[in-house]
């Protein structure tokens, strides 16, 4: 891959007045995302709900893209550690079905991914945008690599190859993210009521008739396949 220009350097490498201003920029362009979708947002509107001048926002992110790929990235941080405290926290967190319940309710604390969760057709299609091929891949790859632990733990079936799974798992959150296009927001059922039917869904579907005594490792895992998704999203900044 071509090496990357002007992008943004690790936060540990900014002095302090940068990094405020950085996260100064994010909150801005997080509040205008929430407001207006992706396609609307320009670069122009974030320097001025950020009260920048549009070359400090170049300073740190080389384009449009790339300054959306630092939201988004903020954010998902932000709802896997909310995640991880949830199913810490959860006697029964380390089952694959709590992390539905757990990454819903998370999602539902952040505001930007409140939008998504709720049909945001414009921000969702953006998240094309996101990531080139190679990372992609990586990232499906780190998925696969998610449900074979789960299998060689006993937290799921292993009659079903884990590429498999992964792809039906996104099925199900593409589908989520595009029906209320269809279905009309009228139509749509409560949060709660989706959360509660996909996880019986994947509870039904994947989980063993009998599973280990002790499933923390199962939080183990989920924790590393965080840590693993976090890691290529530093790599694209």
């Amino acid at each position: 891959m071509a090496e990357k220009q002007n992008a943004s350097p690790p936060l540990q490498q900014l002095s302090d007045e940068q990094k405020l201003r950085e996260e100064k920029i994010l909150d801005a362009a997080t509040a205008l995302l929430i407001r207006f979708g992706y396609r609307k947002t320009t670069i122009d509107d974030v320097a001025r709900e950020a009260g920048v001048g549009k070359g400090t926002i170049y300073l740190h992110w080389k384009d449009k893209i790339s300054l959306f790929r630092a939201v988004m990235m903020r954010n998902n941080v932000l709802v896997y550690d909310n995640v991880r405290q949830r199913i810490q926290a959860d006697p029964n967190g380390g089952l694959f079905h709590r992390t539905m319940i757990h990454g819903m309710a998370a999602a539902l604390e952040n505001p930007l991914m409140t939008i998504l969760l709720k049909g945001n057709s414009d921000l969702y299609a953006s998240l094309k945008d996101v990531y080139d091929p190679q990372t992609m891949g990586g990232l499906i790859a780190a998925s696969d690599s998610y449900f074979e632990q789960l299998q060689k733990e006993g937290l799921i079936r292993s009659d079903i190859p884990p590429a498999i799974i992964s792809y039906m798992i996104a099925i199900m959150k593409v589908g989520l993210f595009n029906t209320p296009d269809i279905y009309g927001q009228n139509n749509v059922p409560t949060i709660q009521q989706i959360t509660d039917s996909l996880s019986e869904i994947i509870q039904r579907w994947l989980e063993p008739g009998q599973i280990p005594q002790s499933t923390s490792q199962g939080k183990t895992i989920l924790g590393d396949f965080f840590n693993t998704i976090i890691e290529y999203g530093k790599q694209e900044s």
